[in-house]
């Protein structure tokens, strides 16, 4: 299957890409829709990706699909921007620097049965207003969360996972969070 095609093949299972609604709907039954389409949106797009990696005969054909995955996201990122507005997930991880100085988190989101991980990387400062949104949190915890996507030439987002079939299988995107309050249920602070 040729690169195009696989990117087609995703954009189509994706269906629509809506944008979040201005901020003056945010709340109302549009804003709402707009907002988890946008998430579930890509997560259904990337969820294409891993089981032809998996299937592909060899090395060189596995690269041609990580590749596709990444053309697919810089789609996804132009047509979507790097804004994430009230996105729901779940803690995964909190760390910090020996004293807590600096501090990092880490959002697992789940659609479709298909998992990514959003990530500060240790840049949330001690004192700052994100430093204390987080610091009662537990991991497990149901949160509600909003920032920007950092951008990349070549994934459309930053995506730090170390490996091809990583970036596939489990995304890990670095995010500059604005906000993370929890959601409800379970965990929460």
């Amino acid at each position: 299957m040729n690169r195009r095609m696989i990117i087609a093949v995703a954009v189509l299972a994706a269906g629509c890409c809506c944008r979040p609604g201005p901020s003056g709907m945010r709340g109302t039954r549009q804003g709402e829709y707009s907002r988890v389409a946008m998430q579930n949106s890509l997560h259904e797009g990337l969820k294409q990706f891993p089981e032809l990696y998996r299937n592909a005969p060899n090395e060189i054909k596995k690269s041609e699909i990580y590749r596709s995955a990444n053309e697919w996201r810089k789609e996804f990122a132009v047509k979507n921007g790097c804004g994430i507005a009230a996105w729901e997930g779940i803690v995964s991880d909190i760390s910090t620097t020996k004293g807590g100085g600096m501090a990092s988190v880490s959002i697992k989101s789940e659609f479709a049965g298909f998992r990514i991980f959003f990530k500060s990387g240790m840049r949330i400062e001690q004192g700052s207003k994100l430093y204390a949104m987080i610091e009662p949190l537990r991991e497990g915890a149901n949160v509600v969360f909003s920032g920007s996507f950092i951008k990349d030439d070549v994934k459309g987002y930053r995506e730090v996972s170390l490996t091809e079939r990583g970036s596939l299988d489990e995304p890990e995107f670095e995010v500059d969070f604005t906000e993370i309050r929890t959601s409800g249920g379970q965990g929460g602070g």
